[in-house]
Parts: structure tokens; sequence; C-alpha cells
């Protein structure tokens, strides 16, 4: 059940920009945020789901020396959060199908461009919280999607803290992470990388060891060399595991190999992909993602 609170957008917003940065300069995009303190009324936690998948998709879709705009407006007796890109944009016919599930658009360059579930999530969500998601767009000019959200009132008060966790690696602590690599160096910096964003590290060095890793657990997230020493690579072996535990997992496929081919199949899998060396501001906001994806879709399934 949502837990519905007023707070302020100020450090929530802040947050949000931050996480997002590096996949920004990643991508050659410029991001920015306009502050603002006042006081809306929802659940965190859900609210910032739709705003991550809104500017993963934004940051995505929006070509390198682009932008993307994240900030909020009064619309009414309400504020409406928005994201704007420079991307472009979607047809008028389209505004509601790009909101179903595995919806492809055709790029600008006659490419298909898969929008994934980001956008499902971000309607399903909003509709848990009774929040309107709406969209503006021009074709060649970019679009702007936005949720209303309620206006707060008053800041509960809350106990003093003397620590509070990082808002950029909240999502991570718990994950249970699998990462596959040959290379001991690389599981070792893995290992100590990801358990200083608390989560529940495995690591397995060649497709054989991975269930001795995993000790009976089931994976939140795999992380995957592509090219492996037994003969194997990365994609086979998300798929043995996926088999293995009779679900799908989210995965990130991780590769020296720039190849459109390696690209495109791994994206027909339903799995991210990120190149070596790998940026851990980077790693960690895509992983953020994927697992907040999963953690709606659970919600959707278990409702």
């Amino acid at each position: 059940m949502p837990q519905i609170e007023d707070f302020s957008l100020d450090e929530f917003l802040d947050a949000l920009a931050t996480e997002f940065a590096a996949l920004a300069d990643e991508r050659g995009v410029a991001l920015r945020f306009v502050p603002s303190k006042r006081l809306v009324r929802s659940d965190q936690r859900l609210l910032r789901r739709i705003l991550q998948n809104l500017l993963s998709n934004a940051i995505r879709y929006t070509p390198a020396g682009g932008r993307v705009l994240l900030g909020c407006r009064v619309a009414g007796d309400a504020l409406r959060l928005e994201v704007w890109d420079t991307g472009a944009g979607i047809p008028d016919d389209m505004h509601d199908a790009v909101f179903r599930e595995f919806q492809r658009l055709a790029g600008s360059d006659g490419s298909q461009q898969g929008l994934g579930l980001g956008l499902a999530i971000v309607e399903r969500v909003a509709r848990m919280l009774n929040h309107k998601v709406t969209l503006r767009s021009k074709v060649g000019k970019g679009s702007v999607f936005g949720v209303t959200v309620p206006v707060g009132e008053v800041l509960p008060k809350r106990p003093a803290v003397t620590e509070m966790p990082d808002p950029r690696i909240r999502e991570l602590a718990g994950a249970v992470v699998l990462c596959i690599d040959d290379s001991p160096d690389i599981l070792d910096g893995m290992a100590a990388l990801l358990g200083g964003w608390h989560c529940d590290v495995r690591v397995a060095s060649s497709g054989a060891d991975w269930r001795d890793a995993l000790h009976g657990d089931t994976p939140d997230l795999i992380l995957a060399d592509y090219h492996l020493d037994d003969d194997r690579d990365g994609l086979e072996l998300i798929a043995e595991i996926c088999g293995d535990v009779g679900r799908i997992i989210p995965a990130i496929v991780i590769s020296a190999d720039q190849s459109e081919a390696l690209s495109e199949e791994a994206t027909r899998r339903g799995h991210a992909i990120l190149a070596k060396p790998v940026k851990p501001a980077a790693l960690r906001a895509l992983m953020t993602r994927l697992l907040v994806q999963r953690a709606a879709l659970v919600t959707r399934t278990a409702s």
C-alpha cells in the first residue's frame, strides 16, 4: 500500500538529478533541474519510481548534444512535476500507445525504438497513487511528460538521525547481485564497489560455479561479462540462470564489444548492456533503474 505523506521537493528533486547525472554525461546529454521548496502529498518511493522511469527514457532517447530538464509548475490547486527533453518527439496518434508494454516507435532515422516497460510502469504506479500522467510532444522538437501531484500542507516532524543513507544507493541496499567474470581482479573490484552500495554480492568466475555462489538464493540482478573463458558468453549464461530459477532476472551485459549486433541481441532478450571500462556512477544508475522496474512489476503481480 502507498505510504502517503507531505514532503518537500527540495532534496527529492536534487537526489534524482544527482542519480541521473552520470548517465546523462555518458550519453552527452545536458541534464539540469529547477529546485523547488514546495510541498507535495504523495508516496516518496513510488513517485521517485515514476520520475526515474521518465528521466531514464528522456536521457536514453535524446541525442547527444540535446537537453533534459526536470522541474515543476503550478497546475491549479496541484503541482505538475515535468520532464522535458529535446528528443525526436512522439506523433499525436501514438500518445496512448507509448504507455503499453514494449511498444516500439519509429526513430527519426527509420530505426525502431523500444520503450520497454518504463512508461507502462509509470502509468500503473501513477494510477495506484491517483496521480494524472500527461504527455505533450512535437515531432522533431521533443516531449514533456508530467505527473500531477496534490500540494502538501505540513511537513511531518521527523526524529533526528545521525546519518542519512545516500539517496542514490537506497534502492540497491540488500539486493542480491550475481557478478560473473573470468577475471579475479575484476570480481574483487566489483565486490568492493557493490558492497559499498550495501548490495548482497555473489561472485562467480565462470559459467560452472554460479550455483555455488548463490547457495540456493535467487538473484535480484545479474551482471555478466560477455566474453567468458569457458567458450560461453554472458547472454547464454543469463538464459541458463533464468531457466534454472524459473523466472526472468534483470541483467546487465558488460562488454568491450561495441558492435550493433551485440547491442541489438542484448536488447532483444530484454537485457541492458554497459560498455567497458565500467563507470561506477553509470552502473549505479542503471542498476537502480532495473531494480525499480522489477519492484514495480512484483507489486503489480501481487495486486
